[in-house]
C-alpha cells in the first residue's frame, strides 16, 4: 500500500491504524485518554519523535496524501495541547488534484481556514511536507500557485505571531 508516497509493509500499515484509531477514539470520547507520543515515518524510514508544544499553546500537525493516477488526494490535521491530548482534528477529501505540491497546499489551507473558523488564534502549525514548506517561503518562484499562496498567507494573518 502506498500513503503518503511511501510503500509501507502491512505490520507498519496496521501499526499506523492502530494508532490513529486510538487518537480518533480518544477526541470523539467524552472521557479523554492522553494518547501516546507517536512516531511518524519520514524519508527512509528514519524515525522522527512527535514533540509537544510549549506550555499553554496547541500546535496542529497536517498531512496529506496523493494518489498522482486517479488525482484523489486527501488531508488531514490534528491539534494537540502541550500535554498531548487531542483537541479536534479533521480530514477532508479532493478530486481532480494534478500535483503533489497542490494537495499540500490544500492542506495548508484547509487547516488554517478549519482553525480561523473554530476561533483559534494562536497556532503552531507542523507539517513534513517540503513542497508547501518551498512554495511558502520563495511564493515568487511558484505563480501558478500564487492565489492559493496569498490566501493561505491572508489566513496566517488572522492568527497571533
Amino acid at each position: 500500500m502506498t500513503f503518503e508516497q511511501t510503500c509501507l509493509d502491512a505490520t507498519t500499515i496496521s501499526s499506523k491504524a492502530m494508532d490513529d484509531g486510538h487518537t480518533w477514539l480518544s477526541t470523539n470520547d467524552n472521557t479523554i485518554v492522553p494518547p501516546p507520543i507517536t512516531e511518524i515515518w519520514a524519508g527512509q524510514f528514519k524515525r522522527i519523535r512527535w514533540l509537544k508544544p510549549e506550555a499553554n499553546s496547541v500546535k496542529c500537525n497536517i498531512s496529506v496524501s496523493w494518489d498522482p493516477t486517479t488525482g484523489n488526494a486527501g488531508t488531514s490535521w490534528l491539534v494537540r495541547d502541550h500535554s498531548g491530548l487531542v483537541i479536534c482534528h479533521g480530514r477532508r477529501s479532493y478530486a481532480y488534484v494534478f500535483s503533489a505540491l497542490e494537495v499540500e497546499l490544500l492542506g495548508f489551507f484547509w487547516a488554517m481556514e478549519s482553525l480561523q473558523t473554530m476561533r483559534f488564534r494562536s497556532m503552531v502549525y507542523e507539517s513534513h511536507l517540503l513542497l508547501a514548506r518551498e512554495a511558502l517561503l520563495q511564493p515568487s518562484c511558484f505563480p501558478h500557485f500564487s492565489p492559493l499562496i496569498n490566501i493561505i498567507f491572508n489566513l496566517l494573518q488572522s492568527f497571533e505571531h
